[in-house]
């Protein structure tokens, strides 16, 4: 059993009766059991035991420690019985602390024990003991406590150990800071509120924390033109500046009108942006990505092609939207073509209208590889592609000449109308593993109300 565990009848004031004794450590049993022989045992102590063996000590036959018996009366006798401290002088054996604290304990007496060798004399009931060495004695051994401090001394040494440990806290006197006893030193070096020479070297001594403040006003430092804002790029020392200032007056002067056009201008795109989202706030949009796998073998057979539909909600109701690849020869040949996205209506896209009664301001197509887009299907300045009543819809188109095993054109495919558009984009080369990604945000918004006339 382990030292810490046992009550040896060494520590007790009065002689201990064998009823109280454990057949197998031979000292004072802690929290008995009992055979249905009546064999009785420390608790710790048996069951260490059956975990080697499945026979009772007093080989009285088989035994497992469901069988075993709580004997109450012993021990709430037992917790009566008066007992000295685990560390006191009376014990012979060696001490459960470590040797180094063993040999601290008797070299240096612990507070109110009188004397090195006096040991703890404290005397109290088994059931108190527990309590007291956790709590009181000064020959335990207890760890220190301080953040990051794994040293254990005992209680009696605590205090001197706390006084000096390096991972104890600290306030720094300029500061106020709390620092650990080890980093004084570092912190110091850094203190916000430590005195130190300006380094421009102008004789000033000021606090770390106010050098920012006084570099602004110190002749020595290097800053920057009080209208480096407004553009201007100088640099010099803080006794130059004044005569800076006055030498380029007409050009501060200059640059600050510049400087007001801009804001003015920016000012202006920002009132913009917010009548635009005033108007697109009464309207709806959505973003769409259309993935077109096998683009090749479709292109090959040159069949419109309809993404899902998808919907956006508007006040004047919910429009039901696809989007649309459509594929045409060049005008005057058969051995070149073209492929085109477009937004369309779904009651369109399955014969009915093709007019969109209601606005597509700021809608975007796409075609994306990557992170690259196709020049000619991506508009920066997000222009509509698509208008109030266009039924034939984008003429932003893509060549299709590169298709792998090509394309046969005949004169009885859709001619391409070449008024308002310049392909410079090859679909193959916007392909990615035969696969072409189409993105598209579309905008609508319903027209503005003309005026109110009374007739």
């Amino acid at each position: 059993p382990v030292a810490s565990a046992r009550m040896e009848k060494k520590f007790f004031l009065a002689p201990v009766d064998d009823n109280f004794v454990c057949s197998i450590c031979k000292d004072v049993m802690k929290q008995p059991r009992a055979c249905s022989q009546g064999h009785q045992f420390c608790r710790e102590c048996i069951s260490k035991w059956l975990q080697k063996s499945s026979t009772c000590p007093q080989r009285c036959g088989k035994l497992v420690i469901s069988n075993l018996t709580k004997l109450r009366g012993a021990e709430n006798l037992i917790n009566k019985f008066q007992v000295r401290c685990r560390h006191s002088r009376v014990s012979e054996g060696p001490s459960p602390g470590p040797k180094n604290l063993r040999r601290r304990s008797r070299a240096k007496a612990a507070p109110g024990d009188g004397g090195s060798d006096a040991g703890c004399g404290w005397v109290g009931s088994v059931e108190n003991r527990a309590k007291h060495l956790r709590d009181e004695c000064a020959y335990s051994v207890v760890k220190c406590g301080c953040e990051g401090c794994g040293a254990k001394v005992l209680r009696s040494q605590l205090a001197e150990h706390k006084a000096s440990c390096v991972h104890r806290e600290v306030r720094c006197e300029k500061c106020d800071q709390t620092v650990k006893a080890g980093e004084v030193s570092d912190h110091a070096l850094g203190c916000a509120r430590l005195e130190i020479e300006c380094p421009h070297a102008c004789g000033a001594r000021v606090l770390r924390c106010d050098l920012a403040e006084h570099e602004k006003e110190c002749e020595n430092a290097v800053v920057s033109c009080s209208c480096a804002a407004h553009g201007c790029s100088f640099r010099g020392k803080g006794k130059k500046m004044a005569e800076h200032e006055e030498e380029a007056a007409a050009a501060h002067a200059r640059l600050a009108g510049k400087r007001a056009e801009a804001l003015e201008q920016e000012l202006s795109e920002l009132k913009a942006q917010r009548a635009s989202r005033g108007r697109g706030a009464s309207g709806g949009a959505a973003k769409v990505t259309w993935r077109i796998a096998g683009f090749t073998a479709k292109a090959q057979k040159k069949e419109q092609l309809l993404s899902n539909v998808f919907h956006v909600q508007t006040p004047a109701g919910t429009y039901h939207l696809h989007l649309s690849l459509a594929f045409a020869r060049e005008a005057g040949s058969t051995r070149h073509g073209y492929a085109g996205v477009l937004f369309v209506r779904h009651d369109f896209a399955h014969g009915g209208s093709a007019d969109f009664p209601i606005n597509l301001s700021g809608t975007v197509l796409t075609v994306q590889k990557g992170r690259a887009k196709a020049r000619e299907l991506f508009s920066e300045q997000r222009a509509p592609l698509l208008t109030g009543n266009d039924k034939a819809g984008n003429r932003k188109m893509m060549r299709v000449d590169k298709i792998r095993g090509g394309i046969r054109w005949t004169r009885s495919d859709v001619e391409a109308d070449e008024s308002d558009w310049e392909p410079e984009e090859e679909a193959a080369d916007l392909l990615e593993d035969d696969t072409l990604t189409v993105k598209g945000y579309v905008c609508l918004s319903p027209p503005m109300p003309g005026p109110e006339i009374e007739i």
